[in-house]
């Protein structure tokens, strides 16, 4: 390069440790959308309709009941599969950004990878009872309320295969593992250089001589 040419930015080299973690991020939109699949498929559908028709029947809920008991217990079957996906999908989004060393996502990141961490732990928590045959959350006990003997006696009658236990171990642990690694990988030192924000170089460009004057 010539003195006369003004001087570039060279662009920054992305360090393997912001690769690893923006890999762990779209593994985790991945895991979780399986996930979804998975239980949408073999425990959310089948409980839907074991919990409509159990409604069905006069005998054990009455008419005036029965409806808002079917939209209350749709809304929550698709509100625990929406709520499960926010914080993958979240740090999915931010994913392509911290790739190209943006520091706010690198911040909503480990903000959601965060929130994704606990709920994950909580998770591996809670599993056998979320997959348990009364996964809907009704007591059997109150068999003096006929609304609540109906939901019972449907999420009882839903057979969950055993595989599908097994998948949301793995799922669990997964993204407790993947959401880890991204926090951790986010905030070594090498990550941290690519993320601050360096000063523009100034260009620098050496004076033109102008036209000289002619000779007497």
């Amino acid at each position: 390069m010539s003195p006369d040419e003004p001087t570039v930015d060279e662009p920054r080299q992305r360090p393997t440790t912001v690769s690893v973690a923006g890999y762990c991020l779209y593994a985790i939109v991945i895991v979780a959308v399986i996930s979804a699949i998975v239980s949408i498929v073999f425990v959310d559908i089948p409980l839907g309709s074991a919990i409509r028709h159990a409604l069905s029947d006069p005998k054990l809920v009455p008419s005036d009941q029965r409806r808002v008991a079917i939209v209350f217990t749709m809304i929550a079957l698709v509100g625990q599969v929406v709520v499960s996906l926010i914080c993958p999908v979240a740090v999915g989004i931010m994913a392509p950004l911290n790739l190209k060393g943006r520091n706010g996502a690198r911040i909503t990141t480990w903000v959601f990878a965060g929130l994704g961490l606990l709920c994950s732990v909580c998770g591996l928590v809670a599993l056998p009872m979320n997959l348990s045959p009364n996964s809907a959350g009704y007591n059997a006990d109150k068999q003096s309320d006929a609304l609540n003997r109906a939901l019972t006696h449907a999420a009882e009658s839903v057979h969950i295969p055993g595989w599908v236990t097994a998948v949301g171990v793995v799922e669990v642990i997964a993204l407790f593992v993947l959401y880890l690694l991204a926090i951790i990988f986010l905030a070594v030192p090498a990550s941290n250089d690519y993320f601050r924000k360096r000063p523009p170089k100034i260009a620098i460009i050496a004076p033109v001589d102008g036209p000289k004057p002619p000779k007497a």
